[in-house]
């Protein structure tokens, strides 16, 4: 059954969800058992597996009849959902919408309950996230949406709340599926994060290095999302000094845009910042793709100096994106090898 006019539409915020996750885990609770929401315990049953899954190794083997919600604080020392179980175990759950993680917070929240002579050993923390985030938090069970929707979709009752949130959920992972069935140009912001994800867990792209990331990229003009990638190997620096190019350029990485774009981009210090660098380097990669593919290699309109910026790039579409990932990998691993050098 698909909610027309669903609560959750509304209550987008993370206060929202954090209130929605207070409700579900309450019904882990030896107190609310049969009550009228849940006369036949399946919400109950969904919320201790949730917990069970999260903390194997303290919860895994404790029945739902042992397992008991014995409170659940809210913004306790500015930690989202605090639940503890059995007057025991602590699990600290950070959720998310949108937002990103600031600094440390985790590990701030742990050791927060541990000046309250908690030991580590019964602390558990957990990261939600709704939307698409292309790292995991280090130090916390990462769980998804579609996690979330996995384990709700188990949910055969008729509470409203229940599956007004698991409808929430389940229209955002539709939106980030748009990119499978609609043209490029139609794409919105949850279909080109769905399309970034797709490409960065399947290994579509070709990762080999410090870093690989997908997100929003805020600008004066409005900003855009885009995934980027390094190919970086080792060596690669030492091929770029040898070229004369390090340190005016000491990495070259790709960046695919919501723009339909593939750049190649460049990185330097700042003081080691060379126009000239930039400019042999542009040309190279103009000359190669005109060569080699007969396509154009499209320059920046304008070259502001600084510590990242383009070097060029080539329009892609849904129908072609993987040509030209592939052409451009391959052309920066040609630049690098070939014996061309910057005429300083």
């Amino acid at each position: 059954m698909k909610i027309q006019n669903n609560i959750f539409s509304y209550a987008t915020a993370e206060l929202s969800q954090d209130a929605f996750l207070c409700w579900f885990f309450s019904f882990a609770r030896q107190d609310l058992k049969a009550i009228e929401e849940d006369p036949d315990g399946k919400i109950s049953a969904l919320a201790k597996k949730f917990l069970r899954d999260a903390w194997p190794e303290k919860l895994g083997n404790l029945s739902d009849a042992d397992l008991n919600v014995s409170a659940i604080l809210r913004q306790y020392k500015n930690i989202d959902v605090l639940v503890k179980v059995n007057e025991i175990y602590n699990i600290i759950i950070e959720d998310k919408t949108g937002t990103n993680v600031h600094g440390d917070q985790i590990n701030v929240y742990a050791k927060s309950l541990m000046d309250d002579n908690i030991p580590q050993e019964n602390i558990c923390c957990v990261f939600y996230k709704t939307m698409e985030q292309s790292w995991k938090e280090p130090n916390a069970v990462n769980r998804t949406r579609q996690d979330m929707l996995v384990l709700l979709n188990q949910y055969d009752g008729d509470n409203m709340l229940l599956l007004s949130y698991r409808q929430h959920l389940q229209d955002m992972e539709d939106a980030s599926s748009g990119w499978q069935h609609k043209p490029t140009e139609k794409w919105d912001s949850w279909a080109w994060m769905g399309f970034f994800r797709h490409l960065s867990e399947n290994g579509l792209v070709d990762y080999h290095g410090k870093y690989d990331g997908y997100g929003y990229v805020p600008n004066p003009s409005g900003g855009f999302h885009a995934l980027w990638w390094e190919c970086w190997r080792d060596g690669d620096w030492q091929l770029l000094k040898d070229k004369g190019l390090a340190p005016a350029i000491d990495n070259l990485y790709l960046q695919m845009t919501s723009e339909g774009r593939i750049y190649l981009r460049y990185h330097c210090v700042k003081k080691h910042y060379s126009v000239n660098a930039r400019k042999w380097t542009e040309s190279w990669f103009a000359r190669h793709f005109k060569e080699k593919y007969g396509i154009d290699f499209i320059l920046p309109a304008r070259r502001s100096p600084g510590t990242t910026g383009a070097i060029g790039f080539i329009p892609f579409g849904k129908e072609n994106y993987k040509e030209i990932v592939a052409a451009m990998e391959a052309a920066r691993n040609t630049f690098l090898k070939s014996p061309d050098k910057f005429p300083e």
